[in-house]
């Protein structure tokens, strides 16, 4: 089983979020370059990718997604253009929610 270490994935994440700016806006690209990262550096066949995710070979893409989210909240040179789009929009859906509770 793979020992997960958030300050590699949090490395790899940022470089990646660095160096490909279409990944900034897509946790789907974010993630397959992570994976494609991972199989290089590991030497493992990426045409496995599924299978070495269900044994643990990989980074879960929960973990990716949150360390995504922690790098683009406090830099934010890494945040992609829907960034700001999705931030207003979340907090008016929450500040609706929130006047419209009768708890």
């Amino acid at each position: 089983m793979k020992k997960y270490k958030i300050t590699e994935c949090k490395k790899l994440v940022k470089k990646i979020l660095e160096d490909y700016s279409d990944t900034r806006d897509c946790d789907q690209k974010l993630i397959a370059r992570l994976w494609l990262s991972e199989c290089v550096f590991f030497k493992i066949d990426y045409h496995k990718s599924l299978e070495h995710l269900f044994n643990n070979k990989l980074t879960s893409p929960t973990s990716i997604i949150r360390v995504r989210r922690l790098l683009q909240n406090d830099h934010e040179e890494l945040r992609g253009k829907k960034y700001k789009l999705r931030s207003t929009k979340l907090e008016s859906d929450v500040r609706d929610d929130l006047k419209n509770y009768n708890g």
